[in-house]
């Protein structure tokens, strides 16, 4: 057989109402704010050589190269308006054995996009791209004894 459960709840006489105190919480007043701008960066530096000895059968050259990049996207994303701006800069040199060192990676690009949103389907759109390069080495030869020159024009 089961045995009954005890009912009772509390000991307090029946027909006790329960008091019931308010208490004032704080709230902490939070100063937020906004902010309708993403950002990205990246920043890098690279190095590569290439050594081969003289018993090496299948020929190739020593050489070294170092490089850079930074690149940084901006974003302002507010109610119908969009505006992103990006920026690659990238320059990198490499130096082969018996050769002048020479740019093998060379780029300044910036480009700046503004858009405003008319309807869903609709939009109006500006666009503003610049590009070049660090370095304005353009032709490489030799000069009448042999040696490498660089012609920049």
């Amino acid at each position: 057989m089961r045995v009954k459960p005890d009912s009772t709840i509390s000991e307090q006489n029946e027909g006790e109402a329960l008091s019931i105190k308010n208490i004032n919480v704080p709230i902490p007043k939070l100063d937020l704010q906004v902010n309708y701008w993403k950002h990205w960066t990246k920043v890098g530096i690279n190095f590569n050589q290439a050594a081969f000895s003289d018993n090496w059968k299948l020929g190739g050259l020593n050489s070294y190269a170092i490089g850079g990049i930074i690149w940084h996207k901006s974003e302002f994303n507010r109610n119908n308006f969009n505006f992103t701006t990006e920026l690659d800069l990238k320059y990198g040199k490499v130096k082969n054995e018996g050769q002048l060192a020479k740019p093998n990676n060379d780029r300044i690009f910036w480009d700046n996009k503004l858009a405003y949103k008319l309807t869903k389907s609709w939009a109006v759109y500006l666009s503003l791209t610049y590009e070049t390069q660090f370095d304005n080495a353009y032709n490489y030869g030799k000069d009448t004894e042999g040696n490498e020159i660089i012609n920049r024009f």
